[in-house]
């Protein structure tokens, strides 16, 4: 009988388990397929702290006047993004960030519409031009899915400009419907219960985060996270990423 390699075994343990196969194997390997290259390599998401708002706010007044008005659906001033950023973590909000070179270039909110964790939930996008057409967006939306999922979010609501077209194809990538509204598109996002599978791929997703920050924090690499950039420029020296999935 012909003997298997581990890496073989590795993968149909992920295909049973239903887990991304960047969980097993760490490679070049997306959730969808493994043909398909990493989308933003060398960057990392996880959730932030309240003690990070900061680092949110500066993202928000480095994004150019172009991002602010499709984030905020209108033009901002800085005076206004700093009072947003002093509001970016309601009771039961969660806040998703995408770092590369160790500052946060990309942000992903999930707001519940009832404090309480009612059945709607928010969410909202922001990413800085030099980031974007790299699925990090798209990448941020779904996990933001997925935990809202976990909480037995039922219906995820997204506003966004007519002319956000990557939005908008983002959210039909999830199977999301849209509706145009008095020149703003809205977009819902209808949500099943949460299985053992969805909830194991976020606690997967919490630790490997909670690897990255510390690594980038103390300067010493995490074994498996340390992957070249490809889509960034120059691999930096002492922060060390962990790759993800996308579309």
């Amino acid at each position: 009988m012909r003997s298997l390699k581990p890496d073989f075994l590795r993968l149909s343990l992920a295909n049973r388990l239903q887990l991304p196969h960047f969980v097993i194997v760490q490679r070049n390997i997306s959730a969808t397929g493994p043909d398909r290259p990493p989308p933003y390599a060398g960057a990392a998401i996880r959730k932030l702290s309240f003690l990070e708002r900061g680092k949110v706010t500066d993202h928000l007044l480095r994004l150019a006047p172009e991002g602010r008005r499709l984030r905020f659906l209108h033009a901002v001033d800085d005076a206004t993004i700093k009072s947003y950023g002093e509001t970016m973590f309601p009771p039961g909000g969660i806040v998703l960030g995408c770092f590369r070179e160790g500052v946060l270039r990309a942000v992903g909110e999930l707001r519940p519409r009832n404090p309480a964790w009612g059945a709607d939930a928010e969410v909202a996008i922001s990413v800085e031009s030099e980031d974007r057409h790299h699925g990090v967006g798209t990448e941020l939306l779904r996990r933001l899915v997925e935990i809202a999922r976990n909480r037995s979010i039922t219906r995820i609501r997204l506003t966004c400009l007519v002319d956000n077209a990557p939005m908008q194809k983002i959210v039909r990538n999830l199977g999301g419907d849209l509706y145009w509204i008095e020149g703003e598109v809205e977009a819902d996002i209808v949500q099943p219960r949460p299985s053992f599978s969805s909830l194991l791929q976020e606690a997967f997703a919490d630790f490997r985060g909670l690897l990255n920050m510390i690594a980038a924090t103390n300067g010493f690499p995490y074994p498996g996270a340390m992957v070249k950039p490809r889509d960034f420029g120059p691999t930096p020296r002492r922060e060390n990423f962990c790759q993800s999935s996308n579309r």
